[in-house]
């Protein structure tokens, strides 16, 4: 475990001006300590007391060894035993800890209300936006894991271009698809999306028993997870000869993320690289059919900050990791989108994705 995160988590805690931090995201349980229970969950009752000299884990009896194997460097691991907020509480008043920041974007708001209760004598102060402050920048470790990610899921995707075809299913190829990615990482990062057709209009499909049919736009989004840290990959193919509509279409949404990448870099405002690609889209006529923001932060979590938007505020840290993925969606019709992986650079990104483009004729 990197001690430099756990000074990174200590130096936020100073700044709140609080004894400790009760850390409830998973994911910044997992950043700090090396506890990888409920990875990809948005909440667990397995949290992470952070203080002046380190950390303790409070986790269930049955991820004690567990907990003790991943995170050498905890003060202590302790069993709550079914009652998180009542281990806490007794850790707290052990120590005699007067003042308690929680991360209240991870905890349920009852979990909420049973903390202030045990702890009467206790300044319970709730924070938001950890994980920005914790996890924006990745570290070299984390590119490493990502890039390993990216690489897993775009060999994956390679493998199954073949079968993208008439005849199968949205869900069969699916299937497939996660199967091999599960083969290659730890598990999914998300679960895979084939949109075939009208269906293709749907940013977020869920595959279902529609088969492929000839002469049509067929998006395919997924990503594996290697070491908790998460692959994400667009690719839109076509089964048949690729009509002009279609490659007209892609010719923009890759004309999109060209400019969007152009405009990237550290200390970049996050709202210029929307604009980018909403300006690129809309001289190609196509502005009524964007759906959705431009990419968004990757790494423990499928979805981190910053949301490239342009309603942010956000600027870019050197080492974010971002997707970039415009798209087009025409109801009836269907869609493209075309995703990469990146890195932040001091004057530009690093690209982490290798999977092919333009998988017809140029």
């Amino acid at each position: 475990m990197n001690k430099q995160r756990i000074e990174r988590a200590q130096a936020i805690l100073s700044e709140m001006d609080a004894h400790a931090l009760l850390i409830t995201s998973p994911a910044n349980r997992q950043y700090i300590s090396g506890f990888s229970s409920a990875a990809g969950t948005a909440y667990s009752t397995d949290v992470c007391l952070l203080h002046e000299g380190g950390f303790d884990l409070i986790v269930a009896p049955i991820h004690v060894d567990w907990a003790v194997g991943e995170a050498p460097l905890a003060s202590s691991v302790l069993s709550h035993k079914g009652g998180m907020v009542e281990a806490v509480a007794q850790l707290i008043h052990t120590r005699g800890y007067r003042s308690l920041a929680v991360e209240a974007d991870a905890l349920p708001y009852p979990e909420a209300v049973k903390l202030r209760e045990a702890m009467p004598d206790v300044d319970v102060r709730f924070s938001t936006n950890l994980r920005a402050s914790l996890r924006n920048s990745k570290d070299t470790s984390e590119q490493k894991l990502l890039e390993r990610a990216a690489v897993a899921t775009d060999e994956v995707f390679e493998s199954i271009v073949p079968l993208v075809a008439p005849g199968v299913s949205e869900a069969e190829l699916a299937r497939v698809i996660s199967s091999r990615l599960l083969a290659v990482g730890d598990g999914l990062a998300f679960d895979v999306i084939v949109a075939s057709g009208p269906n293709a209009a749907r940013p977020h499909h869920r595959p279902g028993d529609r088969v492929l049919e000839a002469d049509e736009p067929v998006i395919v989004d997924m990503g594996c997870r290697i070491g908790g840290y998460c692959g994400d990959l667009t690719r839109t193919l076509y089964t048949g000869h690729p009509a002009k509509r279609y490659v007209d279409y892609y010719r923009a949404v890759l004309d999109a993320q060209v400019a969007t990448k152009a405009a990237i870099r550290a200390g970049a405002a996050v709202s210029d690289l929307a604009r980018a690609a909403d300006e690129s889209l809309r001289s190609a006529g196509l502005g009524d059919y964007i759906l959705h923001g431009v990419g968004h932060g990757l790494g423990l979590e499928i979805h981190e900050t910053p949301s490239v938007r342009r309603e942010s505020d956000d600027t870019l840290p050197e080492n974010a990791v971002l997707t970039v993925e415009p798209g087009v969606y025409i109801q009836g019709w269907g869609g493209v989108r075309i995703e990469d992986v990146v890195v932040v650079t001091a004057d530009g990104c690093r690209t982490l994705t290798t999977a092919p483009k333009m998988l017809f004729d140029d």
